[in-house]
């Protein structure tokens, strides 16, 4: 996978991201991720979050909720900003805020990143399919157009 240090130089074309969702008190990671990314259209990172310096209008991300599946996509549509937003569960430990457009809401029809699926990914190959794929899911993480056009284009048909 991407080791941060080595994202090349960007030129006009968009990077394809996946970000994990977590649960956040009483709030599921589908309830997260409908009430941001569909509804708000926003984002937040941490200040931990190196990738944030990478994010780009146009790149795209797909959004993993915990334990379920890769349960939305969508377009970013500004770069990372120090902005709390109430709406963000949590502000002051995610403060770096995007804004997103043209997201895709899959929450009942998931990709589950299983092993048949993980054989298909540019992310596992040469890797050990047996050891699973937590790795890919702990941290955002820059990945293929390929892997990202597995990882959201079933939806596309679940959605006509």
């Amino acid at each position: 996978m991407t080791d941060y240090k080595k994202i090349p130089p960007r030129d006009d074309a968009p990077f394809y991201w996946i970000t994990p969702v977590g649960s956040s008190g009483s709030q599921t990671s589908d309830q997260i991720v409908k009430a941001l990314v569909s509804e708000a259209k926003i984002y937040a990172f941490s200040n931990w979050a190196v990738v944030r310096a990478h994010l780009k209008p146009q790149d795209q991300m797909c959004f993993y909720a915990s334990q379920k599946g890769v349960v939305a996509h969508a377009t970013i549509a500004t770069s990372p900003e120090h902005k709390l937003d109430p709406r963000v569960p949590h502000p002051e430990r995610y403060p770096w805020l995007f804004h997103l457009k043209n997201p895709v809401l899959y929450l009942n029809h998931p990709v589950v990143i299983d092993d048949a699926l993980r054989a298909r990914l540019d992310a596992f190959r040469g890797r050990d399919l047996s050891k699973g794929g937590a790795w890919l899911i702990q941290t955002t993480r820059q990945i293929s157009k390929h892997d990202f056009d597995i990882l959201t284009q079933n939806q596309i048909h679940a959605l006509i």
